[in-house]
């Protein structure tokens, strides 16, 4: 079983966190990560041999700033099959303390959503390092839920900061695990992830958790499938109008730049992943399709936008 199905599986507890180098940069520089630096392609080496699979697709943006108090995107799923799981999200890091990511699930069974996130330092293997997971952020119960959402509907995906609050001494788990006992009192600020039906103007789902960080410092979002998917399956996923507010400034902005990050599909090219932009009536629109050819000049780091 690779890397990224065992992460898909996860998934139903928090979901999968996009690779490290999504992680805050350390100057403008490096405000994204240089397609070549990703892991793997199509068809991967590490791959070789195993049962390909469409994976997924990251659209990863370059931002003038990396202070951010609010992410917001918007999708919209318009061909998605009835088997196997899939999850549509925006992902948030807050430089190396953290990271999340919230939206829209299918599984073979029902419609979820999910708001959660780790650490970087030790992702998923946090069993030896609970206290110092918790003292960076702490996952709320509900953060995944049972909740029906429709295809061929534009929903917003935002994320933004609240109040610093302070969580008193108690039992609290990471994810799903048996609760432990903290000691201390942690003063954390408490992150907002909502979704939002445009059409009618209605939340459909929200939730929130707690990160020991101030601000984000990188937004990206994707579609990952695994579990029950084939390269064959037919799955389409727009979208549009990627944005966010920062410390200084409460004005949106638009990214800098698009690129696409293919690294992760293991099919044929005549049966795989792909981004490309599309005029969808909204800014920096782009369409995400899987188990459609994918053109021979689509390259994985290609620049998708730019200002």
């Amino acid at each position: 079983m690779t890397r990224h199905i065992r992460c898909l599986l996860i998934a139903t507890l928090v979901a999968c966190a996009a690779p490290q180098e999504s992680r805050a940069p350390a100057s403008a520089a490096d405000r994204i990560v240089p397609p070549g630096q990703l892991d793997g392609g199509t068809n991967a080496p590490e791959d070789k041999g195993k049962e390909p699979e469409p994976y997924s697709s990251h659209h990863l943006l370059d931002l003038a700033d990396h202070d951010l108090v609010e992410a917001s995107v918007e999708l919209r799923v318009d061909e998605v099959p009835s088997h196997g799981l899939r999850f549509f999200a925006l992902q948030v890091d807050f430089g190396d303390v953290a990271w999340a990511h919230g939206g829209w699930q299918m599984d073979p069974k029902h419609g979820k959503v999910n708001w959660g996130g780790l650490t970087h330092s030790h992702n998923y293997q946090f069993e030896d390092h609970k206290l110092e997971t918790l003292r960076r952020i702490q996952n709320m119960p509900g953060r995944l839920a049972e909740v029906s959402w429709k295809s061929g509907t534009w929903y917003r995906y935002i994320v933004y900061r609240g109040a610093q609050e302070t969580l008193a001494p108690g039992a609290y788990a990471v994810l799903d695990e048996e609760p432990m006992q903290v000691a201390e009192s942690r003063t954390m600020w408490r992150w907002n992830f909502e979704i939002r039906e445009i059409e009618t103007d209605t939340i459909a789902w929200q939730h929130h958790l707690y990160v020991a960080a101030p601000v984000m410092t990188r937004m990206l979002y994707w579609t990952e499938t695994g579990s029950g998917i084939q390269c064959e399956d037919r799955l389409t996923v727009n979208w549009r109008n990627p944005s966010y507010k920062t410390v200084r400034s409460q004005v949106a902005q638009s990214p800098l730049k698009m690129f696409k990050s293919l690294n992760q599909s293991t099919c044929e090219s005549a049966a795989t992943t792909d981004i490309r932009p599309i005029d969808n009536g909204g800014h920096w629109g782009t369409v995400q399709t899987y188990g459609l050819p994918r053109p021979a000049d689509s390259k994985h780091g290609g620049v998708l936008y730019e200002q």
